[in-house]
């Protein structure tokens, strides 16, 4: 394995995301970081070490993944047959860079922050390594997983448990999104093997959206905003065919609703 195809390998993952739209929570590491009180350096080492992570946790969830994204038309073939051909050092790599990166978080951000990145690798070992094929479970431990990245460089609880709940709905989209690759991989995820749990699921990750918005902001104005944006989802899903262009425009609602959010707490 030589180093340019390895490090390209490393950051497509990442990058093949970012293009399709699905970088929010990079973009929300780098947000955070950037509003932290205190030195620009730490801000910027914190967001590279976050990024980073996700890089890397994306490269092992694909390598896990790759032999049923031979068959997934999201994905990059290519990529996908160099991960099935050679898995475990591929996965050893995955290990070796959160190693590099969790220690990053401890250097600028102290035990707290590296605390935190490990156990967001943990929890995206034990999705990667069969939560995501537990009805309701993937649902929640994605949120936790998302909540758990961003706190690595957010310490406000309350904007941390919003950005999970607000992950929690976005992955509800992407499995329905995924629903017939991941039935044809067996991944029995919550949209797989229980479709008819799927609205109500949807109201209440959108309820607790609503809910940790609201908590956060005290105008009535401001809440009725933030309660719109929050079951905007619900309208998109009913009014959009598909489910990539309704989780596509609930990113904007979920933007406009953090960003309101952030904006009244400044």
């Amino acid at each position: 394995m030589s180093a340019a195809p390895a490090l390209s390998a490393m950051i497509l993952p990442l990058v093949q995301r970012v293009r399709r739209g699905e970088g929010g929570l990079a973009l929300l590491c780098i947000w955070f970081a950037l509003l932290r009180s205190g030195e620009l350096a730490n801000a910027v080492g914190l967001a590279v070490a976050s990024c980073g992570l996700l890089a890397a946790m994306y490269l092992y969830n694909d390598v896990i993944d790759s032999v049923q994204d031979l068959e997934n038309p999201k994905k990059n073939k290519d990529l996908a047959r160099r991960f099935a051909s050679n898995r475990g050092p591929w996965l050893g790599l995955s290990h070796a860079l959160a190693a590099v990166l969790i220690g990053q978080s401890w250097y600028w951000g102290g035990p707290e922050a590296a605390g935190v990145a490990l156990t967001v690798w943990i929890v995206n070992v034990a999705y990667s390594g069969g939560l995501k094929g537990v009805p309701v479970a993937d649902v929640i431990v994605v949120g936790l997983w998302g909540a758990l990245l961003v706190a690595i460089v957010e310490s406000d609880p309350q904007r941390v448990a919003l950005v999970g709940a607000m992950t929690m709905v976005s992955h509800v989209f992407q499995t329905l999104d995924d629903q017939k690759v991941d039935a044809k991989g067996g991944i029995h995820t919550t949209v797989v093997a229980r479709p008819q749990w799927v609205p109500a699921l949807f109201c209440v990750c959108c309820a607790l959206v609503a809910a940790l918005a609201c908590l956060q902001v005290a105008t009535p104005l401001l809440r009725a905003a933030t309660i719109a944006l929050a079951f905007a989802p619900l309208l998109l899903r009913a009014r959009l065919r598909q489910p990539t262009q309704a989780w596509m425009a609930t990113r904007v609602a979920y933007t406009l609703c953090l960003g309101v959010v952030v904006a009244y707490r400044a």
